[in-house]
C-alpha cells in the first residue's frame, strides 16, 4: 500500500477510514434552530455552510438527520480545498463523486476554495448555519475567518465547531507512541483562546 501525506493520498483513506460522527450532527441539528425556521418559512431556503467538507464524511449524517427533521428545502455550501482537476483521489473529487452516483444529494455545491484567512464568496447575512468539523486547528487565521462567519451569517443563525482544545490532549494515548501533545502544541488553540475567538471588543465612541 503506497503511503503518502498528500491530499490526494489522505482523500482515499479518509472516505474509507473516517465516517463521520452523527452524534455531533444530531446536536447539532436539534440545536441549530433550523426545524422552526424551516416551519416559519417553508418556501425559503436553509443555507448552510459546511468549512472543510472533505469527502463529505460529516455531509451524509447532515443531510440524513435534515431528512428525519423533515427539512427538505436546503443548500450546503461545501467549501474545500482539496481538489486536484487531474486526479480522482482528492477530498472534493470524492465529494462530487458521491453526488453523481446519489451518495449524497444535489442539494450539496462542492466549491474549492482555501477560506483561512481569505473574505469567504458568500452575502453578507445570507447563512442560517455554519459549522467545521475538525478543522479550527488547521486554521492559522482563525479570529479572521470567525469575523467572516459572523459576517455572512444572518441574525440568530449558529455555528458549530467539533474538535479538541490543546487541553483535551494532554494525557492523550499516542504520547506513548510519539510527542503527540508537543506537536499540537503548534495548532491546536487552547480552551482560553477559543473563548477569545467568540468575544467581541466592543470600544465605546
Amino acid at each position: 500500500m503506497e503511503i503518502t501525506h498528500t491530499y490526494h493520498g489522505l482523500g482515499e483513506q479518509y472516505a474509507k477510514i473516517r465516517e463521520g460522527s452523527p452524534e455531533f450532527v444530531r446536536f447539532m441539528v436539534e440545536k441549530s434552530g433550523l426545524f422552526e425556521l424551516a416551519k416559519q418559512l417553508p418556501e425559503q431556503p436553509i443555507y448552510i455552510v459546511e468549512f472543510g467538507v472533505g469527502s463529505g464524511q460529516q455531509t451524509i449524517h447532515l443531510e440524513d438527520e435534515l431528512e428525519k427533521s423533515e427539512i427538505n428545502n436546503y443548500r450546503i455550501l461545501a467549501l474545500d480545498k482539496s481538489f486536484n482537476p487531474d486526479s480522482g483521489g482528492c477530498q472534493l473529487n470524492i465529494l462530487k463523486h458521491r453526488i453523481r452516483h446519489g451518495r449524497i444529494s444535489q442539494s450539496v455545491l462542492p466549491v474549492q476554495y482555501d477560506f483561512d484567512g481569505k473574505e469567504l464568496p458568500i452575502p453578507s447575512e445570507k447563512i442560517d448555519l455554519s459549522y467545521m468539523p475538525l478543522v479550527l486547528h488547521h486554521l492559522t487565521y482563525k479570529a479572521e475567518i470567525m469575523g467572516e462567519i459572523a459576517r455572512i451569517s444572518r441574525q440568530g443563525a449558529r455555528l458549530f465547531i467539533y474538535g479538541a482544545a490543546l487541553e483535551d490532549l494532554k494525557d492523550h494515548p499516542l504520547n506513548e507512541f510519539f510527542p503527540k501533545y508537543e506537536f499540537d502544541a503548534r495548532r491546536c488553540p487552547t480552551y482560553k483562546e477559543i473563548k477569545k475567538l467568540f468575544k467581541k471588543d466592543i470600544k465605546s465612541t
